[in-house]
């Protein structure tokens, strides 16, 4: 199927949705001219199947483009100029949505405002290096929030009046900390640490991804699990999802072979089993045939 796509990469194709109706019959007709299913089988019951397909293969074929970013011998240069615009403004949105996912979360619960500090995309992380930086002396927690949580980083103006109760809840801790143990020094971090308690995602509160590294000195017992990938999950898998379920439906009612076409040459064969081993849900519906080419409409 992807050889087909390859044979006809147009500008607009840059996703399956954008490729136009009367390019997507083309991607079909050529397709059919390799399968043929059980005429018993209504044909747009098989187109169904097939657009779900197709459309599950295209978007892993253009995910594969996007990730490599080299333009291969079958797209031409206009079309590989519009992808690669598309790829840019996609990237674009999904960091400014990201962004104002992490300005507007409200992790205490609705109504407790969202969690902001002055951070812009500069990472936790990056901030507590340049103040060991700027100080030599790598900053408490407590500073590093105040760094963090105070308008223009002044370490005295608080963004909203949440970043000022908690760390106004902080020093209390400290303080109660330090009157039970005068001869020991105070364990800032973990004073933080239980101020802060656990946010979702495994995070201390205020202090984004530098929470979980923090965390592993504060207790060494705590987990540090990597950090799970932030990615959705891939818009093909729902599709590959859907054409499960058609597949089923055809092998129950209608007795349909889903074990799989074999392709017509040895080419073809190598081409399928290729991506048998990434698709492993995506079953050929078809049983093979030799191909009937319809003179009207050869393949390229």
């Amino acid at each position: 199927m992807t050889k087909v796509f390859k044979r006809l990469m147009i500008p607009e194709g840059y996703s399956w949705k954008s490729v136009p109706n009367h390019h997507k019959d083309h991607y079909w007709r050529q397709w059919k001219v390799y399968f043929r299913w059980d005429d018993a089988i209504p044909e747009d019951l098989i187109r169904a199947a097939y657009d779900t397909h197709a459309g599950t293969r295209y978007t892993a074929l253009m995910h594969k483009l996007k990730k490599n970013r080299v333009q291969p011998v079958y797209v031409t240069d206009e079309a590989w100029r519009r992808y690669l615009e598309y790829w840019e403004s996609e990237d674009f949105l999904a960091r400014s949505r990201q962004a104002t996912t992490n300005r507007n979360t409200e992790v205490e619960g609705p109504g407790t405002g969202p969690s902001k500090h002055g951070g812009g995309s500069v990472s936790f992380v990056t901030t507590n290096e340049r103040l060991t930086d700027s100080s030599k002396t790598p900053p408490t927690v407590n500073e590093l929030y105040l760094h963090l949580h105070t308008v223009n980083h002044d370490g005295m103006t608080f963004i909203d009046t949440r970043s000022e109760r908690f760390y106004d809840r902080l020093g209390g801790d400290v303080g109660e900390a330090t009157q039970a143990t005068p001869d020991q020094s105070v364990d800032d971090e973990a004073v933080y640490l239980n101020v802060a308690g656990e946010c979702p995602k495994g995070r201390v509160y205020g202090l984004g991804s530098l929470g979980r590294k923090k965390r592993r000195y504060a207790n060494p017992g705590a987990s540090t699990s990597q950090m799970p990938e932030m990615v959705p999950r891939a818009e093909f898998d729902i599709v590959a999802e859907q054409l499960r379920k058609v597949m089923e439906f055809m092998h129950q009612h209608l007795g349909m072979n889903v074990d799989g076409a074999q392709p017509i040459s040895d080419h073809d064969h190598h081409h399928h089993h290729h991506h048998h081993h990434h698709h492993h849900h995506h079953h050929h519906l078809m049983t093979s045939k030799q191909p009937q080419i319809d003179p009207a409409d050869p393949p390229q």
